[in-house]
């Protein structure tokens, strides 16, 4: 035991809150708010909702959330990490393409073709060699004119036509359904908003100015990523991160009506009326 439960509890009976209290201040769960005090974190989510809501409390409470959560990583150095799990939807389409040999099916047709015309050829060449036969027997001249025998010989047929069938073309495989992205509120504490973004691909943060404002977005880690560090950002000024690789980022805001928040080129609705907010993204990958 850490005494980090011990402290908050003391610190809330100070304020005068019961649990009951608490939970409408936090909108945490009363038996999550329990088991913070008991230390017993079995019953929550996972780590990172335990670190969240420990420091929700902390900041109902007036202690300071960093100091608080130095006592929880005492006992729990390593976070719990939370499984990601990536469900990709896939289709497999087994197409059946069935092939034509046109040549396999034109060979039949036309070497009957070609035996009909090598019979008219022979047939043709016999009749003109019985009648050069003839000729030279006896003169054609001495022959009466109704003896005389016209041969006409008959174009040989022509080779039947052979179509084609038409080829099957491969069937077009349907798109893949585009994923939506969703923005939730996980809880509300004093000047702090918790979202979770979930089911996007990416995750890209945008920050337009309108007017002055204090701007600074930290990681889990308390790195800065604000460009040119936390500063008094100006009308017309914007912050444009891709923080795909980040599973929760903190951003503090001066004035929030001079400063627009988007999400993938979405805009973020602020959840409280407050002119300075702090507001924590979580990412499910």
């Amino acid at each position: 035991m850490t005494g980090l439960g011990e402290l908050l509890r003391e610190a809330r009976e100070a304020k005068g809150y019961s649990l009951d209290d608490l939970q409408s201040i936090t909108k945490i769960q009363k038996r999550y708010l329990s088991g913070i005090e008991k230390e017993d974190y079995s019953s929550m989510p996972g780590a990172f909702y335990a670190r969240a809501f420990i420091k929700q409390y902390a900041e109902a409470v007036d202690l300071d959330p960093q100091e608080i959560l130095s006592l929880y990583k005492e006992e729990h150095p390593s976070p719990e990490a939370e499984a990601e799990e990536e469900v990709t939807p896939l289709r497999s389409r087994h197409r059946r393409v069935r092939s034509n040999n046109a040549m396999k099916q034109m060979m039949p047709k036309l070497f009957f073709a070609i035996i009909i015309i090598a019979i008219v050829v022979i047939i043709a060449l016999l009749m003109k060699w019985t009648m050069n036969g003839k000729g030279e027997n006896s003169p054609v001249d001495d022959l009466p004119e109704d003896n005389k025998v016209t041969v006409q010989q008959k174009e040989p047929p022509k080779p039947p036509v052979v179509e084609e069938e038409p080829k099957e073309e491969p069937e077009e495989e349907p798109e893949e359904p585009v994923m939506e992205q969703k923005v939730e509120v996980v809880s509300v504490a004093g000047d702090t908003t918790t979202y979770r973004l979930s089911e996007a691909e990416q995750f890209k943060l945008r920050i337009e100015l309108s007017g002055e404002s204090w701007v600074s977005v930290l990681t889990d880690n308390q790195e800065e990523l604000t460009p040119g560090g936390a500063a008094v950002l100006k009308d017309g000024d914007v912050v444009d991160l891709d923080v795909t690789d980040q599973s929760q980022i903190r951003i503090r805001l001066g004035r929030t009506n001079d400063a627009k928040v988007f999400i993938n080129d979405k805009e973020l609705p602020y959840e409280l009326e407050r002119v300075d907010q702090t507001i924590y993204i979580q990412f499910e990958k």
